[in-house]
């Protein structure tokens, strides 16, 4: 039974004087690894571009918000850090844009207002202002459709207020805490936060919280992988090769001979089949590579030449 990373196989060991001897040969032969899109490896440093598959768990995440003048929709570059913020998505989308490994699924806007005031209006707001930094983001990249978004907006941020006054150390914190876990209703939630010590908890959350709950925008970019096909032709090949399926693996293999990491392959199969000067050429191609499976079994086939292998 094959094991992964070596392949018994009776080929040929040496040449020596001109004739040809075979022996029971184990030569090194793995699995070949897909290749991480460059999307996928800048996502470490940019926190709003994250895998689709990571979605449940990532989009209550807030991370390069982007700021809106009070009761307005209309958004300014030079207002707090939107520049900063609309460089980074920028950068962001000419990552997927230009990254034949991964594409674009979707963005999500998420569009917050904080709880004081009135509903209705604070919903109608909110959506122009999601639409309004769709519209931006479109301007930016026009390659993007507008159903390319989600949009979640008119939503009450109850869950900042609740972090940030957890977070404080304000007077009656415990007590807003518990009217926020334990009232389901936001206009009740509301009726009693103005009720509870005369009003002068809630004055300060208007003062100092909702301020920075207020007129906020957050962008979420979703990619997906393209599957690595070579990757996986090359891994179909292989498992001929430990089943001794010679032809068809070369079959396989003919098809994705541009990538070197089919090399180690190649030189495998025609090691295999006995055809030393064929196995040597991809064996010398896959160690220039780095290969060093391929600089295992390129020792396999002991030769009247001398190989500087150490030079590669």
């Amino acid at each position: 039974m094959p094991q992964h990373g070596r392949c018994d196989v009776d080929t040929l060991g040496s040449i020596c004087r001109g004739e040809l001897t075979f022996l029971r040969v184990p030569t090194t032969i793995k699995r070949t690894q897909p290749i991480l899109s460059n999307t996928k490896l800048q996502s470490s440093t940019i926190p709003f571009l994250k895998p689709v598959n990571a979605k449940d768990s990532i989009l209550t995440e807030r991370v390069s918000p982007l700021r809106f003048r009070q009761g307005s929709a209309q958004l300014f570059r030079t207002y707090m850090d939107n520049d900063e913020t609309l460089e980074a998505i920028d950068e962001a989308l000419n990552i997927l844009q230009y990254d034949d490994r991964a594409r674009l699924s979707r963005i999500t806007i998420e569009s917050f207002t904080s709880p004081e005031g009135d509903a209705e209006l604070n919903r109608d707001l909110s959506q122009r202002r999601a639409k309004t930094l769709r519209d931006e983001i479109v301007n930016l990249h026009p390659e993007i459709s507008n159903n390319q978004f989600e949009i979640i907006s008119g939503v009450e941020d109850w869950q900042g207020l609740r972090d940030l006054v957890a977070q404080s150390v304000m007077p009656y914190r415990d007590e807003i805490l518990d009217i926020i876990d334990n009232t389901a209703e936001n206009s009740v939630r509301k009726l009693k936060l103005k009720r509870l010590r005369g009003g002068v908890p809630y004055n300060s959350l208007i003062d100092l919280y909702c301020p920075l709950l207020r007129d906020t925008c957050y962008v979420h970019i979703w990619f997906e992988e393209k599957p690595d096909m070579e990757a996986m032709i090359i891994n179909d090949a292989i498992e001929n090769i430990e089943q001794n399926l010679l032809d068809d693996a070369l079959e396989l293999l003919s098809t994705v001979e541009y990538d070197q990491r089919s090399w180690n392959a190649l030189g495998t199969c025609y090691l295999i089949k006995g055809e030393v000067s064929r196995a040597r050429h991809y064996f010398v191609q896959a160690v220039d590579a780095g290969n060093g499976d391929a600089k295992s079994n390129l020792l396999l086939i002991g030769t009247k030449e001398t190989f500087d292998l150490d030079a590669n």
